[in-house]
């Protein structure tokens, strides 16, 4: 271990390595920390109990991961659940790099090039990385973008920019400090997509990843500048931000693979039919699969995956559709539903999809493309997390099925929205408001307009979409029929919870 007191490294009792030059950079919140008497916690710490115990957290138990939780269904899992589990491998990978550290002057060598790694800021990341989204998921996401540009408002929305604007404004439980105030490692590991929304035409409503809205640039500078002192502008990940981004990976194309399998939600005949057109169509070559006459979702993906220059590989891309047929040909008989037998034999070989995960990480400080992870899989593995990333996102979300749900879903938040957004254009008193909708108004120092008007201002039309991410799906259906006037609630029954 004598390397780590060479390259500057402590570690401290978290497990996290620091170098002490940057530590208050780090460390460092908006406002001075204070003073706590027998709190032992560092830092990061006391940012994850701040994430844990936020109401935005709490509501995710009631937002569609795919779909609707439903106690009736308690095998289809919540945002909540998936974030738990995003928020457990984050943590487990970064205490896996530390340890490697050790032992490992090369690991050691590439985090002290980052600035250290700190285990509970990836953890506290992965506790946050997801409050940002709306009722129904990315369903609602997508629609509530559409609606503000239309309305003027040119960033739109974007779930993870909606995670920094709460973190950094909307969660006020105290009122001794604005947001969250977490600390800039914190800060920076929750931003998965380090930049502002990339400019695109009026007319192109397609959605983009971003991470911050121009309302909120103010603490985006501040974080980054923190910690990218040499380059502010940079639209690196950091190396907390790398970890938390491949747990939210693995969680997608393991664990929710796993949960929907569980239910019944795929069809595994399908799957399995979809995998042998894609094997038995390929090309030899480095363009296998481009001149391949396939179909198939396995296939159709390779045109993203090619985006990924210098890491996609058409053979090693068969290879991972080779392994996958035989991951499931191992488990699944000719039916559609999985036995409690097969099911266990299932998860366990997926379970050892993920110690080949964890055993296989790469840790460097040259990415291997502009702005890529420090944190990745290696080859192999990421060909093999992007087959089974297709099964989930082309098996369960892109059907006939999941489409009229989130057609439902659409038109639910559009009813909330244009409800929301009549009555404020009205010019109402703010007393007269819901309390969540009159809390976002003050946050936000914005107020409704003081005479009836056709359009409402930008900041409006954020602290209304503010609003609507307060509520789980439910609370966005009940709502939407309220506020459209579609129903009235009763006067003694409903109105404590409007």
């Amino acid at each position: 271990m004598e390397h780590l007191a060479e390259l500057g490294l402590t570690r401290d009792a978290s497990g996290s390595l620091i170098v002490e030059s940057q530590r208050a950079q780090r460390h460092g919140r908006e406002a001075a920390p204070r003073e706590r008497v027998g709190d032992g916690r560092t830092e990061t710490e006391r940012d994850r109990g701040r994430i844990a115990y936020s109401p935005y957290l709490r509501r995710l138990a009631g937002v569609t991961q795919v779909i609707s939780p439903d106690l009736t269904a308690s095998r289809m899992h919540s945002r909540a659940s998936h974030t738990h589990k995003v928020a457990l491998v984050a943590r487990e990978l970064a205490e896996a790099i530390s340890r490697r550290a050790l032992s490992d002057e090369g690991v050691a060598r590439a985090i002290a090039a980052h600035g250290g790694l700190d285990v509970p800021a990836c953890e506290a990341a992965g506790l946050a990385h997801d409050l940002g989204h709306p009722p129904f998921g990315h369903a609602g996401e997508q629609v509530l973008d559409r609606l503000l540009r239309k309305g003027g408002v040119t960033d739109g929305f974007e779930g993870n920019a909606q995670t920094f604007r709460i973190v950094t404004l909307l969660d006020d439980e105290r009122i001794d400090r604005r947001g969250m105030d977490l600390t800039n490692v914190t800060l920076n590991a929750i931003l998965k997509y380090p930049f502002r929304r990339p400019t695109q035409d009026a007319d192109d409503f397609s959605t983009k990843k971003f991470g911050v809205y121009s309302s909120d640039v103010a603490a985006f500078e501040r974080a980054r500048t923190a910690m990218f002192s040499d380059d502010p502008a940079s639209r690196r990940q950091s190396l907390e931000a790398s970890i938390m981004d491949l747990a939210d990976d693995i969680a997608y194309a393991i664990h929710d693979l796993e949960d929907f399998a569980a239910a019944g939600a795929i069809d595994m005949t399908r799957v399995l039919s979809d995998l042998n057109d894609a094997l038995n169509a390929v090309r030899s070559g480095p363009k296998a699969f481009e001149e391949s006459p396939a179909t198939d979702p396995f296939t159709a993906e390779t045109t993203r995956l090619r985006d990924y220059e210098g890491l996609f590989s058409d053979s090693d891309y068969v290879l991972a559709l080779t392994n996958t047929r035989t991951l499931f040909t191992e488990t699944f008989s000719a039916k559609s539903e999985l036995d409690g037998v097969v099911l266990a034999q299932l998860k366990q070989l997926l379970s050892d999809r993920i110690t080949s995960f964890f055993k296989n990480l790469v840790i460097s400080d040259t990415p291997d493309y502009d702005d890529g992870p420090a944190v990745r899989l290696d080859k192999t593995d990421w060909h093999n997390m992007q087959a089974l990333k297709v099964i989930t996102r082309r098996y369960l979300i892109a059907t006939p099925r999941m489409g009229t749900i989130q057609r439902a879903q659409t038109r639910t938040i559009e009813r909330l929205f244009r409800g929301l957004t009549s009555w404020m254009r009205s010019a109402p008193d703010i007393t007269s408001l819901p309390t969540g909708l009159q809390e976002t108004l003050v946050l936000s120092d914005v107020r409704p307009p003081k005479k009836p008007v056709k359009k409402l201002s930008e900041a409006q039309l954020r602290a209304v979409a503010d609003y609507i991410c307060t509520m789980s799906d439910a609370e966005a259906a009940l709502r939407a029929d309220w506020f459209s006037g579609r129903v009235i609630p009763g006067m003694a029954a409903d109105v404590a919870t409007i």
